[in-house]
């Protein structure tokens, strides 16, 4: 049984292994062993010993290179490896599933950095398909919805019959960033992981793949870091921390763990499929600060800024 193990292994070596020694049989092709034997006995000339180490100097060199270049090709696979996995999650998420995923944040700015909008949400969910999502979310035993459409327009519901809607060019500086640190717009970020990142796959173990990207120039998103934990049989991403804004006033780590999937609903991707009849929706058709007004009812005065100021209102 181990004779024919052994000649099922030298009938098929590894590749590696083949290349170097084709290199070395060439090698030793290309020394004229003629004029090797006629140096080696010719005492006139240098010691045999001198002669076959220049030889064999020259045969490890090569074999040196060869491995050198070995070795590159397969970092080179490895990182392939990791973006193809990245690709294959990128194509799993874009099925017609919803995803659900718990949301945790570490303040890495220091104990008052944020005080004012890091910490105030609680026990936060988002459902996500593809870029799509809504969030539900708790503070002070409130509960509320809210997500973000194509548009880049910002909508949340308060109480069971009223919403308000802020357009993308409202949104003041402490919601957006409270936007950028709650969303999970998968497909856009594991395509910028792809196109712009340096992607190492590491620490993999039997139910996942752990994935690490950091960004290859400086990113829109001003994501310092990645970590991706992809399931190995489904290919869905089970959990992703980001690290964002190192060194600013809204420095995170941003931790999303999967804990639920379904068939997407798609009216709650939108206010009304949160809200009871009769409802009302305030957008930029009202008055900023009658919305405003429900914003600092909610959420205290924090909210002051979630809308800009100096904006022309309408009459309503």
């Amino acid at each position: 049984m181990k004779s024919h193990q052994r000649e099922r292994h030298e009938e098929n070596p590894h590749p590696i292994e083949s290349l170097v020694g084709r290199t070395l049989e060439r090698q030793a092709h290309a020394v004229d062993m003629q004029f090797l034997s006629e140096r080696i006995f010719d005492t006139r000339h240098r010691s045999h010993r001198r002669i076959w180490s220049r030889s064999m100097l020259a045969i490890a060199a090569s074999t040196m290179i060869l491995l050198a270049f070995a070795l590159g090709r397969w970092e080179s696979k490895a990182q392939a490896s990791a973006s193809s996995l990245v690709q294959a999650a990128r194509s799993v998420h874009s099925l017609a599933v919803e995803r659900c995923y718990a949301v945790a944040i570490e303040n890495l700015s220091g104990a008052n950095a944020a005080k004012g909008f890091f910490p105030f949400l609680k026990d936060v969910r988002i459902w996500t398909q593809g870029d799509r999502f809504w969030v539900e979310a708790k503070r002070n035993e409130r509960a509320w919805v809210w997500g973000r459409n194509a548009e880049g327009s910002v909508w949340m519901t308060l109480g069971e019959h009223r919403a308000l809607q802020i357009q993308a060019e409202e949104i003041g500086t402490p919601l957006l960033q409270i936007c950028d640190l709650y969303s999970l717009e998968l497909d856009s970020l594991l395509a910028s992981f792809q196109d712009r990142w340096t992607l190492t796959n590491h620490a993999s173990n039997e139910l996942t793949y752990t994935i690490t990207a950091r960004p290859s120039r400086n990113s829109v998103r001003r994501i310092g870091e990645a970590i991706l934990e992809i399931d190995r049989e489904t290919k869905v991403v089970r959990q992703l921390s980001l690290v964002r804004d190192a060194g600013t006033i809204s420095s995170s780590r941003v931790t999303f763990t999967l804990i639920d999937s379904r068939p997407p609903q798609e009216s709650n991707y939108e206010p009304t499929g949160h809200l009871t009849e009769p409802y009302q929706i305030l957008t930029s058709q009202h008055l900023s600060a009658k919305r405003t007004e429900l914003l600092n009812a909610w959420f205290g005065s924090s909210a002051d800024h979630w809308i800009k100021r100096n904006l022309p209102d309408q009459t309503k």
